[in-house]
């Protein structure tokens, strides 16, 4: 059975993926087309802050803290 720990990660992964797409959708409106190395670092930086974010917001899962 799935442990109850990890199901409480999927909202949180599936709101990384949401903003990770929010973010390089936003940055092609304004920027146009970036360069090839600037999406995975935008990706990047998303991804490696959002656990600090949701941490300070106090809404992370057990596992992240």
């Amino acid at each position: 059975m799935i442990d109850r720990e990890l199901l409480e990660l999927v909202p949180h992964f599936v709101a990384m993926v949401v903003l990770v797409s929010v973010v390089l959708g936003g940055f092609r409106l304004v920027l146009g087309t970036p360069a090839v190395w600037f999406d995975p670092i935008a990706a990047l930086l998303v991804v490696f802050l959002y656990p600090f974010a949701v941490r300070r917001l106090g809404i992370a899962p057990t596992r992240w803290e």
